[in-house]
């Protein structure tokens, strides 16, 4: 005991010894475990916030319903909505739910519509627009009987406040709608609204919380919104035949309920409700199993993900240690001189990095734990749903061993390189000596440290690699720890490659001109001081700037390639998808047309038509002459044998002419940005009525098929014979084939149709109101600009973690950053001290500081930035234009770049500047 107290004793003096620098190797560890004690409270609440949800998710301990309604953006249209029950099966479920006591609610689930705001005064500015209807936008609606909904719990109002959900209903049109949705449409209690498939206005009367009904498994709800209607509303405006396809079943607490009561029960229920129809059921058993799953795999990816941070935190106390061990050789060779032996000097420098360990765990979990609530905002982003604050117990021990175990496992090399201190070095005090590993020693310690980081992950993971899965299969118990040996040899063999280009970048950024500037040339060259530990630095900064600007800027380049792709492609910035198919397709272009009559701004109209089709032959050639195994039906239709060689590009380039698109339209753009034509001439739209068409050029000439040529398609049991008047560069398409033939000229039965109309934006809403008021046929309306919305809100969603991530790991960058410029400083104390003694002031000293960090937090803004730059630019090239940094994006690299510089200031001011104050004798004379 009193040598560990002597151990304690003397790791203290020197922590206090150590000062600013000390601090700063306390503050990279904690920086780290706040990451992990913040990532591992979003996980475990996460996980709460889901178990805890179950039973107000299933609205019932049981939920059968029919058919398969869910979230989505068809359900309004999809032809499972009319299975439902019948009044003698909810008859049969209420008799026998009555007989245990039970609560029944039954009710209309999965149908999504579109929801306008009609304006009191007729205008009103909706997002910059003046219009006398509201954005029109897709929600998720339940159809409910007031004082029935749901089974187990009362939903009341926020809006009116505290109002059950069934007082809200009076005799006339109502509606109650989520928070959200009020929000995005600036609905309030009392304003009107229109419905999809009716000309009829609703009365909003009620606000209730999003989380009602929003979740991980209710996206649509989560995103734009829900609204409750009454049954009887809805059969006296929408569908007179509408029916409950959805009963929720809640048990009293005394029922006892395990999972085989609960499948009899389900199975007790499908007989009840047996009509030919399956029915479908979830339980709170099954919804907590998964949920459970869900939650411990998310949990421990969370974790894993933050590891990076205390990595970078360890890093920095090896760093300090190293540092500290070199100034201290000769305090080192007096302690073995006095007769100290090995191991206790290594003990004594192992309890030090401990200690530093300790503190530093201990200050992070503070941290972490006030972080949780800044980090939980992006767990909801992420969830789509509330997750609480809370004070995880089990975050904080995680944390806490973490962050020890990992400053032990870093502490390992400066405890190595104080053993290759040799006591004769006190006979010669002024000469430098500088303690280094060997080439065995360094390999032995790279690998040590790899397999016991890999076991710290394995340990993370094994939860979630050992749960049960669904087979039965079992895994070895060490699997995960292999796993995670693997997984960390693989990453740290990646960084180090990392570290080397950047040693080499760092040495090359070194040898730049100074253009005669004094203090940039003295910066440059201290660049290469220590490259190694200059380049782990730019790797920390570079990898958070890379994983910030990677988010952002994909999500932004994904919109605009989608919204150029839209936009150029279908000609028009909202399309209608009439549900009318075959001879009941001029039904819905009538309707179409009627419904836009009285609405100004259509500025064109577009039409795709689709059929079905079989390319026969190429200037009297039959097409399928060189493919051996293939055929047609009656009908022309295609047959293809199962041994065709669909990798052979001849087959391929077949396929590719197999179809075509009909695209009628007012405008040229609509050709123009569809074709990009290489030889011949475009389509137009004087083009209507002729047997003309354009093709790809590329499968083209392995079909032998020029300008000129004659192609022969079967449509309906009919040839059609087409000149090819052009041939273009596009190889793919968003909508339909790629050939295109024009418009009047096929007689047969169409298949489907798309309408699109560019409308001014001023006059959007209203046509949009009127398109989705069509009932014969169905009509499904989009603006482009929700699909944008919805892209959006699909990559902040996902983006979320990565983002909270990325913050945190720039933090932990931004600490270690400083801690390399304060030990930079340290290391060249006599160097400053000369610069001074010289002649060079005080300021102009710090000014070469600030360059050499600013120096590298602008190098790590670029190479991260650029690197993520690139790399959006080769996803968008996709498109056939690539976005480097997409236009929305640039404000956020500019913020980037600026943050990087200012990480290295900031850093510079709280390192250098104490050692810069310091006298100069004071530094010759001790130095």
């Amino acid at each position: 005991m009193r040598r560990l107290a002597f151990y304690l004793r003397y790791a203290f003096v020197n922590i206090r010894r150590g000062g600013r620098w000390s601090t700063l190797a306390i503050f990279s560890i904690a920086a780290g475990v706040a990451t992990i004690v913040a990532l591992r409270g979003l996980g475990l609440a996460i996980g709460d916030s889901l178990i805890e949800n179950v039973a107000y998710e299933n609205k019932g301990d049981i939920r059968i319903w029919k058919g398969d309604t869910g979230d989505g953006l068809l359900g309004a249209f999809d032809d499972s909505q009319n299975v439902s029950f019948t009044d003698a099966q909810i008859n049969n479920v209420r008799e026998w739910a009555g007989t245990l006591g039970a609560n029944v609610s039954v009710y209309v689930r999965g149908s999504s519509v579109q929801v306008s705001k009609i304006n009191a005064t007729g205008e009103e500015e909706v997002g910059g627009i003046s219009s006398s209807f509201g954005n029109l936008s897709f929600i998720n609606t339940t159809y409910i009987t007031p004082g029935n909904y749901p089974s187990n719990y009362q939903i009341t109002a926020i809006d009116p406040p505290g109002v059950p959900l069934g007082d809200l209903y009076t005799d006339g049109l109502d509606a109650v709608i989520s928070e959200n949705m009020a929000q995005q449409q600036h609905i309030a209690v009392g304003d009107r609204i229109r419905i999809t498939g009716t000309e009829e206005e609703f009365i909003v009367r009620g606000i209730v919380d999003t989380a009602e009904e929003a979740g991980p498994t209710q996206i649509l709800s989560a995103f734009f919104g829900f609204m409750y209607l009454e049954i009887d509303d809805v059969r006296a405006t929408l569908n007179p035949n509408l029916r409950p396809n959805a009963i929720a079943i809640d048990f009293p607490d005394d029922v006892p309920l395990t999972q085989e009561i609960i499948n009899a029960y389900v199975e007790t229920l499908r007989e009840l409700t047996y009509d030919g129809q399956w029915t479908r059921a979830q339980d709170t058993f099954d919804m907590l199993e998964g949920y459970t799953v869900i939650s411990q795999i998310l949990a421990d990816f969370i974790v894993v993900m933050g590891l990076g941070a205390l990595l970078i935190g360890g890093v920095g106390i090896m760093n300090t240690m190293i540092v500290m061990v070199r100034r201290r050789t000769n305090e080192i060779a007096a302690l073995k001189t006095f007769g100290l032996k090995g191991r206790q000097v290594a003990m004594m420098f192992l309890t030090e990095g401990l200690t530093l360990g300790v503190i530093g765990s201990v200050l992070g979990c503070i941290i972490g734990v006030l972080l949780g609530g800044i980090v939980n905002q992006y767990g909801e982003a992420f969830l789509q749903q509330g997750i609480p604050w809370r004070i995880y117990p089990e975050a904080l021990a995680y944390g806490l061993a973490l962050g020890i175990v990992v400053s032990a496992i870093f502490g390992l090399a400066p405890i190595l390189t104080a053993l290759q201190v040799r006591p004769g070095i006190i006979l010669r005090p002024n000469e430098a000596h500088v303690p280094r590993l060997g080439l065995l020693q360094t390999l032995g310690l790279m690998l040590l440290v790899t397999v016991m980081l890999g076991l710290i992950v394995g340990q993370i993971i094994r939860p979630s690699i050992l749960l049960p899965n669904e087979y039965g299969a079992e895994f070895n118990p060490l699997a995960p720890y292999i796993i995670g040996i693997i997984g960390v040899t693989l990453t740290l063999a990646f960084l180090g490659f990392l570290v080397m280009v950047l040693w080499v970048v760092v040495w090359l950024v070194g040898k730049l001109p100074s253009f005669g500037i004094t203090e940039l040339r003295l910066a440059l060259r201290n660049l290469s001081t220590n490259r190694l530990r200059t380049a782990t630095t730019l790797l920390a900064l570079s990898a958070g700037m890379f994983a910030l600007s990677s988010i952002t800027f994909v999500g932004q380049g994904a919109r605009e390639m989608l919204n150029l792709q839209l936009s150029s492609q279908l000609g028009g910035n909202v399309m209608a998808f009439p549900f009318a198919p075959g001879s009941l397709s001029s039904v819905g272009q009538l309707a179409l047309t009627t419904a836009l009559n009285g609405v100004s701004g259509v500025r064109s109209r577009s039409v795709l038509s689709m059929y079905s089709a079989g390319l026969v032959a190429i200037d009297g050639r039959p097409a399928d002459m060189n493919l051996p195994n293939f055929a047609r039906d009656g009908d022309g239709d295609l047959m293809v044998d199962g041994e065709l060689n669909f990798l052979d590009p001849a087959v391929q380039a077949y396929f590719a002419w197999n179809s075509f698109s009909v695209w009628k339209t007012d405008t040229q753009a609509v050709y123009d940005n569809f074709n990009h034509i290489v030889a011949g001439r475009n389509l137009t739209p004087e083009d209507a009525g002729r047997a003309v068409m354009v093709g790809p050029a590329e499968t083209a000439q392995l079909l032998g098929i020029q300008v000129g040529s004659t192609v022969t398609y079967s449509v309906g049991g009919r040839d059609y014979n087409f000149e090819v008047i052009g041939l273009s560069a596009s190889s793919s398409s968003m909508m339909g084939s790629t050939v295109m033939v024009a418009p009047d000229v096929i007689q047969s039965e169409v298949s489907f149709r798309v309408y699109t109309f560019d409308i001014e934006d001023e006059h959007v809403n209203e046509a949009m109101v009127n398109l989705s008021a069509i009932r014969i046929p169905p009509t499904f309306v989009v603006d482009i600009r929700f699909i944008d919305s919805l892209l959006s809100r699909l990559i902040d969603q996902f983006a979320a973690l990565p983002t909270v991530v990325g913050l945190l790991s720039l933090g932990a960058a931004a600490v270690i950053m400083a801690n390399t410029v304060a030990l930079a400083t340290l290391e060249r104390r006599r160097q400053i001290g000369i610069l001074k003694a010289i002649g060079l002031q005080r300021r102009r000293v710090l000014v070469v500081m600030l360059l050499e960090t600013g120096i590298v937090g602008l190098l790590s803004a670029l190479l991260g930035i650029g690197l993520s730059s690139l790399f959006v630019a080769l996803f968008t090239s996709l498109s056939g234009t690539p976005i480097p940094v997409p236009a929305d994006s640039r404000l956020i690299a500019v913020g980037l770049v600026l943050a990087a510089v200012l990480i290295g200031v900031v850093s510079t001011f709280l390192s250098a500047n104490v050692a810069i104050r310091e006298r100069v004798m004071n530094v010759l004379r001790y130095e």
